[in-house]
């Protein structure tokens, strides 16, 4: 082994002596070798003990360092760890460890993640969802997963809820639950919110709200897949209001009466149980209640539809859908 660069606490000094090393890992302002035998070394700064083997540690197949602690998978299954670290009580079936900063992660055989330590920007909160889980790596103060395709949530195909996300960008990117439409219940769906700028995580967002002042409520333009910032959203000329295609530029055709009827639909649980969220689905259009204990139970939404066609739809109690 070799080592250079910043030596302030003699972190780069290879130990003398020091042969059949399998596996390196560098800390804040330490260093750890494991040896062929099964057993650790440490060296350079020790403040928080980080540098202090555990006393008779054998049987070690990998480690892993962070800024102020480390860890070592055993033969067994099992974790230990030392410096500044408490590894969780039973932690067994254990197939691969990572280190970050200041948080920790261990893989399971079961592909399952378990994280603990800081979690000040949610580095130790595993996403909703994520299975079958390969490999894993820690950054500073963020973590990473790569996962199997051929079950579960699917990374970039898969849209399990229907909002629009693949189940991976949910995940990975806007922290959203790929098995919910509307992770924050506010009646706008998390494809829609962060396709024009919405907050999905914010559930202060007014689906009553009428952002573009067409006369549809930014609830109804995200049942019908339309702007709320676009009075006319395919641009034909018609506003949404009126379109009885807003999504088609090819159908410039206004709603009247003899072309189209205005069907208002509902939804809500006026039983007062509040245990139950409903939704009614009309050619693909979703009306939902936002939340289960809202006190407003009945949700409305008036749109044009073409006269002399045929709808097809289902209804929903708590996310199981009915023909």
């Amino acid at each position: 082994m070799r080592g250079w660069g910043y030596n302030t606490y003699g972190q780069s000094i290879v130990p003398a002596g020091l042969t059949d090393v399998t596996a390196i890992a560098a800390g804040e302002n330490h260093s750890m070798a494991l040896k062929s035998d099964g057993t650790v070394v440490c060296w350079g700064d020790n403040q928080q003990a980080q540098s202090t083997v555990l006393s008779g540690l054998t049987g070690v197949r990998a480690t892993a360092a962070g800024a102020y602690h480390n860890l070592a998978l055993r033969t067994n299954g099992t974790v230990v760890g030392w410096g500044a670290s408490a590894v969780p009580a039973a932690l067994t079936s254990v197939t691969n460890i990572a280190a970050g900063a200041r948080h920790s992660l261990a893989l399971k055989e079961n592909g399952m993640i378990v994280c603990w330590g800081t979690n000040g920007i949610v580095q130790t909160t595993v996403p909703i969802g994520l299975t079958e889980v390969q490999s894993l790596a820690a950054g500073g103060s963020h973590s990473m997963a790569r996962y199997a395709c051929n079950g579960g949530l699917k990374p970039s195909n898969s849209d399990t809820d229907g909002d629009g996300l693949s189940d991976g960008d949910e995940i990975l990117i806007y922290k959203t639950d790929p098995t919910l439409s509307d992770t924050d219940g506010d009646s706008l769906p998390d494809g829609w919110e962060v396709t024009y700028g919405f907050d999905p995580h914010d559930p202060n967002d007014d689906p009553n709200a009428d952002s573009d002042g067409d006369g549809l409520t930014d609830g109804a333009e995200a049942a019908l897949g339309t702007s709320p910032f676009m009075t006319d959203t395919d641009g034909d000329g018609i506003l949404d209001l009126f379109d009885i295609a807003p999504n088609d530029p090819s159908i410039a055709v206004a709603a009247d009466n003899s072309n189209s009827v205005a069907v208002t639909r509902m939804v809500g649980d006026s039983s007062g149980s509040q245990t139950e969220l409903y939704a009614i689905t009309l050619n693909g259009i979703t009306l939902r209640m936002p939340t289960i204990n809202d006190v407003n139970y009945l949700y409305y939404l008036t749109i044009p539809m073409k006269r002399g066609a045929t709808y097809e739809g289902y209804v929903e109690a708590s996310g199981i859908q009915f023909s």
